[in-house]
């Protein structure tokens, strides 16, 4: 920390994988030099923490534990993202008073749905559309891969359950558990469709994706043998 300097809030992830996509770190680092730009002053800085190891549950609660100023925004590292996404959360922030903000991305998997639920009765309903003209949507549970929320909803989950906001319940996810923590206390939570943080996938190139129509010579063909 900078003598005289004070942490505006904090952006961190999850580490503890053997390897990260490069999408995440070109990210990361251009979010990292805009914030520089247009967040940091002579008074106030944003603050990047990581931990060492992707459990869940217990890296997004020493996550959250280790906030340094008002807000914590926690990113996962199979995610791309815009530069400027930070400060896009925070004026919503400041313009809706919303204290808990997921940017919107979607499954790995067809229907690629968001990753966003609205509450019925008893149970999450995924969300598949929305008006283009919203800011904000909002939901009953997000996925913590782009999860932003306030020193003050954190204060509040602590003061109330004596346990990290991200502790499962019995058969709940961690961000689930997170999100479920926040309805019994009547904390409103909001997805933000326009803020994307979009999935990454590693698809395995196999023989079924070879187009040989794309070659410029006759395809060699190979003999072999069979024990068969």
């Amino acid at each position: 920390m900078l003598l005289g300097r004070r942490p505006l809030g904090t952006v961190a992830y999850m580490g503890g994988v053997p390897a990260v996509l490069e999408q995440f770190c070109w990210s990361w680092s251009q979010m990292v030099s805009f914030n520089c730009e247009a967040l940091d002053t002579n008074t106030d800085y944003v603050h990047y923490n990581r931990v060492t190891y992707s459990d869940h549950a217990p890296a997004r609660n020493k996550l959250a534990a280790d906030m340094l100023g008002n807000w914590i925004l926690m990113l996962d590292t199979d995610h791309q993202f815009d530069p400027d996404i930070l400060a896009r959360i925070l004026r919503l922030a400041e313009t809706t008073g919303a204290e808990v903000i997921s940017g919107l991305y979607r499954f790995k998997m067809p229907p690629y749905s968001a990753v966003a639920y609205a509450a019925e009765g008893d149970s999450q309903q995924p969300i598949m559309s929305w008006s283009d003209d919203v800011d904000l949507i909002e939901v009953s549970a997000t996925g913590g891969g782009c999860l932003w929320f306030t020193r003050n909803v954190y204060n509040q989950l602590m003061d109330k359950y004596n346990c990290g906001p991200f502790d499962r319940f019995p058969g709940v996810s961690e961000d689930h558990s997170f999100y479920k923590r926040c309805r019994e206390l009547e904390i409103k939570t909001y997805l933000a469709p326009h803020i994307e943080a979009q999935h990454l996938r590693i698809v395995p190139v196999t023989q079924a994706d070879c187009d040989d129509t794309f070659l410029d010579t006759k395809p060699l063909q190979v003999g072999g043998f069979s024990n068969g």
